[in-house]
């Protein structure tokens, strides 16, 4: 597993390489911290680990936590806010998501919650400016699935959720999402509208459970990727190989969606599936 930090170029300024096992391992997750170290879950057949590592990506600490996620973990993920560290993963049964609370020394803490949700086509996990972390994923429901969000305190008791449609009565995956604050919390995935999945993006008021407001259904194109700070929010387009920053965005973003900045990979290799944003 490589970890490769970059500038505002994206010119490479540090790289660091984590092997262990029998096996190749993988990046799964990661996340920075308030004061710039970077933790990274990493995997290697049935080992699954979280590395931690400073600015410059020296190595600081690891932990090993094969007995706390699925042997095959391949679609971990992480969120850091006030001194904890969540690490999320689906479950080896694969009908449910499993949160797990960190202290910054990557000592397990005992705490955890289990959600019943569809294990594909995956999930997001972000943390709130106010402490809060949300979870996004694809719920069972009589229709095949629904989006599903849910906003947990830092011991992982659950605040608030919301199941609900992308609006065509048919099988909907929820995939990520990005958080400016609980009043504005915006989930992006597919909706199945009776020949074709169309991507479709709703923002969320989760302040109160349930609350909100949603766009007409079927946006034109979607995201694989968002990330939100300071009233902004970053969005990953798989399809076309580029992220794009939207500023004081307003219901309902899709890929016409006339955009701030855009970034494209260089010679349009890049198909990003997720990105975090630290300082802007």
């Amino acid at each position: 597993e490589k970890l490769i930090k970059y500038d505002l170029n994206l010119n490479e300024v540090a790289r660091a390489t984590v092997s262990f096992g029998a096996q190749h391992a993988n990046g799964n997750g990661i996340v920075v911290t308030p004061n710039g170290e970077v933790i990274a879950a990493v995997t290697s057949g049935s080992t699954v680990k979280l590395v931690k590592y400073s600015g410059s990506l020296a190595p600081i600490s690891e932990s090993d936590v094969s007995g706390l996620f699925a042997s095959d973990a391949e679609d971990l993920d992480l969120a850091f806010a006030n001194g904890v560290l969540m690490a999320a993963g689906f479950n080896s049964l694969g009908d449910a998501l499993t949160v797990r609370k960190f202290d910054p020394a990557l000592n397990y803490s005992g705490a955890f919650v289990t959600i019943p949700v569809q294990t594909s086509p995956g999930f997001g996990l972000k943390a709130g400016p106010e402490g809060l972390f949300y979870v996004a994923a694809t719920s069972y429901s009589a229709d095949g699935g629904d989006y599903r969000v849910g906003v947990y305190d830092p011991d992982l008791v659950l605040k608030a959720s919301a199941n609900f449609d992308a609006g065509f009565g048919g099988f909907d995956q929820a995939i990520g999402l990005a958080v400016l604050d609980s009043s504005n919390v915006f989930i992006t995935g597919t909706g199945n509208n009776g020949g074709n999945f169309d991507a479709v993006t709703f923002v969320k008021n989760l302040s109160a459970a349930g609350g909100g407001s949603t766009p007409p259904p079927g946006q034109e194109g979607g995201f694989w990727g968002l990330a939100g700070k300071d009233g902004r929010v970053w969005a990953a387009h798989r399809g076309i190989g580029a992220v794009r920053r939207y500023d004081s965005p307003l219901p309902p973003v899709s890929r016409t969606t006339p955009a701030q900045q855009e970034l494209f990979g260089p010679n349009g290799v890049i198909s990003p599936n997720a990105l975090g944003v630290d300082g802007g």
